[in-house]
C-alpha cells in the first residue's frame, strides 16, 4: 500500500510556503498550490494546504507571543 507520492519534494514545498508565510505574513497557498499541483493531484494538494496553513499560523502565533 505504498503511495506514489514523493515525500521529500512535498515537504520542501511546504517548508518554502511556511518560509514565505513567516516572512511576509501571507502567500503560503500562493506558493504551495501551484508547486504541489505539479507533483500530486490537485484533489490531494488542496486538503494538504488547508491543513498546513492553520498549523503554520498557530506555530507563528506561539513563536511570537510574549510570555
Amino acid at each position: 500500500m505504498a503511495a506514489d507520492v514523493p515525500i521529500l519534494p512535498v515537504l520542501l514545498i511546504l517548508f518554502l510556503s511556511a518560509l514565505v508565510r513567516s516572512t511576509f505574513g501571507f502567500g503560503d497557498a500562493l506558493v504551495a498550490m501551484p508547486l504541489l499541483a505539479l507533483i500530486i493531484p490537485i484533489k490531494t494538494a488542496t486538503p494538504v494546504v488547508a491543513i498546513i496553513a492553520p498549523t503554520i499560523a498557530i506555530s507563528l502565533l506561539i513563536g511570537v507571543a510574549p510570555y
